[in-house]
C-alpha cells in the first residue's frame, strides 16, 4: 500500500510537470506581445532644412502657400514678410518632415472609398535641390485615427492625424499676424472758462 507522503510527491511533481510544459507552450507568445513594431517610415522622405516652399490646397480649389525668400525670412502667399507668422511657419515645416505612416495597407481599399480618387487636400512641398513633393490627403479612417493619403505613384497608406490637421489648418487660419489695433491719440480738451483762440 502506497503511503499518504507518498501520493503527495507525485501530485506536486505532476504540477511541477504540467506548469513546465504549459510555461513552455505559452513562452513564445509572451515574448511577441513584447516585441516593439517597427515605425513604417514617414510619407515625405525629406527634412525641416531641405523644404523651401510648400502648399496647401483643398478640393474647392481654396489654397494657403508659403515659400522662403532670399534671405531665409518666410512670406505667405499674399501676405508681407511682416506680417507672416513664423512661428506657424516652423510648426508647419515640422509636420511636413515628420508626417508619420500609422500603417501600411495589405490590401489597398478602392481610391474612390478613401477618397483618393478625388483627394480633398493636396499638400506640394518644394525642396532647395529644386525637385517638389506631392502628397494626396483622402478621407479619415472609420477610428478617425489617422488619414488615408499616398505620394505620386505610392501605395495608400494610413498617416498620422495630428500633421494632417495642423495643414489643413491652414486653409481656415493662415499663418499672419494680428493686425495691432491702431493707438487714438489723445485730444486735448479746453479748461473750463479758458475760450480757446483760433490760430490765424
Amino acid at each position: 500500500m502506497i503511503r499518504r507522503s507518498t501520493w503527495i510527491v507525485l501530485l506536486i511533481f505532476l504540477l511541477l510537470l504540467t506548469a513546465t510544459i504549459l510555461w513552455q507552450k505559452y513562452k513564445p507568445e509572451k515574448v511577441a506581445d513584447v516585441t516593439p513594431t517597427v515605425a513604417a517610415g514617414k510619407l515625405l522622405e525629406l527634412s525641416e532644412a531641405d523644404i523651401v516652399g510648400f502648399e496647401v490646397k483643398n478640393l474647392a480649389g481654396k489654397s494657403v502657400a508659403a515659400e522662403a525668400d532670399t534671405t531665409g525670412k518666410w512670406v505667405l502667399a499674399g501676405y508681407s514678410a511682416e506680417e507672416t507668422d513664423t512661428n506657424r511657419i516652423q510648426t508647419v515645416l515640422q509636420q511636413l518632415s515628420s508626417m508619420s505612416i500609422l500603417s501600411n495597407l495589405e490590401q489597398a481599399p478602392a481610391a474612390d472609398l478613401v477618397g483618393l480618387a478625388q483627394p480633398g487636400y493636396v499638400v506640394s512641398v518644394n525642396l532647395k535641390n529644386g525637385t517638389k513633393e506631392v502628397a494626396y490627403i483622402g478621407n479619415q479612417t472609420p477610428t478617425a485615427s489617422g488619414y488615408y493619403a499616398r505620394t505620386e505613384g505610392g501605395n495608400i497608406v494610413v498617416v498620422n492625424k495630428y500633421s494632417i490637421d495642423t495643414l489643413v489648418g491652414l486653409l481656415d487660419q493662415p499663418p499672419i499676424l494680428p493686425t495691432p489695433l491702431p493707438t487714438e491719440t489723445p485730444t486735448s480738451t479746453p479748461e473750463p472758462g479758458i475760450v480757446p483762440t483760433p490760430t490765424p
